[in-house]
């Protein structure tokens, strides 16, 4: 038997090897492939909205407020919703979201995440904290949905809805620029 007819221990290690080496680059492909679409979510970059070339992007910025509302989770307490847009040189856009109470001028102001645009505006989500349960504060999502109002020019259109806990209402503001 020559040399060539004989069998090789190191052919059989490596067919069985082919299997295992195949799975893993697939596994590493599509872990590879869930991390880049994932990326914000995963390491909290929060990524200005890059709008389509169609958007009207100039309507959306500015300071816009709300009417007075009623709290719908604090029976008697009134306040404005304040939505501030600024355009990024990157050409991307940022915004700031704020609950004012009645008869004041400011309150709070929570960054935008996770900006994503649509066809008629933005949605957005706004970390906050809730407190208390058992004496810890924790974190809840705001969940906004700003559109363009196509019957008034002047307008915008928001609705937004929490998770926090007893929440889940969803709620309802037209929005008008203020200067």
């Amino acid at each position: 038997m020559d040399s060539k007819d004989k069998p090789n221990a190191s052919d059989g290690g490596l067919r069985a090897a082919v299997p295992v080496i195949v799975a893993a680059l697939s596994l590493v492909g599509v872990l590879g492939g869930a991390l880049l679409s994932n990326w914000d979510k995963v390491f909290g970059h929060r990524a200005a909205a890059q709008l389509p070339q169609a958007q009207p992007v100039d309507r959306l910025q500015g300071v816009w407020h709300s009417g007075l509302s009623e709290h719908p989770y604090q029976p008697g307490q009134r306040f404005r919703l304040r939505l501030e847009v600024q355009r990024l040189a990157s050409g991307g856009i940022a915004a700031l979201v704020a609950d004012i109470p009645e008869g004041r001028e400011q309150a709070q102001t929570y960054e935008a995440q996770s900006l994503q645009s649509s066809a008629d505006g933005l949605d957005f989500s706004v970390e906050r904290r809730w407190c208390c349960e058992n004496g810890q504060e924790r974190p809840y999502q705001v969940r906004y949905r700003l559109s363009l109002d196509p019957r008034d020019a002047s307008q915008l259109l928001l609705s937004r809805r929490s998770n926090a806990p007893g929440a889940g209402q969803v709620e309802r503001f037209v929005l008008e620029k203020r200067l």
